[in-house]
């Protein structure tokens, strides 16, 4: 059955996935290279794990894994300096996580699905309007719940946002 914990324990996943890969795309530029690149050996500094920290915010309690570096140098600060090129290599991490969600390989068969919407303010042009959020969640033959879709609408009706 689907509740308001499991909306909230989505929005804590969206969350993490959405710290975490551009974190993993900073430490890249940091470092000069991708994880499991060969570049790493003799580069003076490589990966080195993971450190976990924990975020709170309105969805509770939301543990991260940050990346570190062996020399230690590796830290993602707010209101850091940054520059154009560290911008756009981050949001291209973030939406390829996106897009690896969006083309993953689904269930042929979904015995239960259920579709919900909720209405959400969100900030557009510098007001504030109501949104409606569309949420299809699936329970698969094994009993585990899957989301399958999530989109916004300007409004909430029967023939919002529905595309064929």
């Amino acid at each position: 059955m689907k509740s308001p914990g499991d909306l909230a324990k989505l929005s804590r996943e969206l969350l993490k996935i959405t710290v975490e890969a551009p974190l993993s795309a900073e430490m890249d530029g940091r470092i000069g290279y991708a994880k499991h690149s060969l570049d790493s050996y003799n580069s003076g500094n490589s990966r080195n794990g993971y450190n976990r920290k924990t975020l709170k915010g309105g969805y509770g309690k939301i543990e991260i894994e940050t990346p570190r570096d062996r020399n230690g140098t590796f830290e993602s600060v707010f209101g850091a300096d940054i520059s154009p090129a560290l911008v756009s290599q981050v949001t291209d991490a973030a939406l390829d996580k996106v897009v690896e969600w969006q083309t993953r390989p689904l269930d042929s068969v979904c015995p239960i699905l259920y579709l919900d919407c909720i209405v959400v303010k969100i900030r557009q042009d510098k007001r504030v309007i109501n949104k409606a959020a569309y949420v299809a969640l699936g329970v698969n033959i094994h009993g585990h719940k899957e989301l399958l879709g999530l989109w916004m609408s300007e409004n909430e009706g029967a023939l919002s946002g529905y595309r064929c």
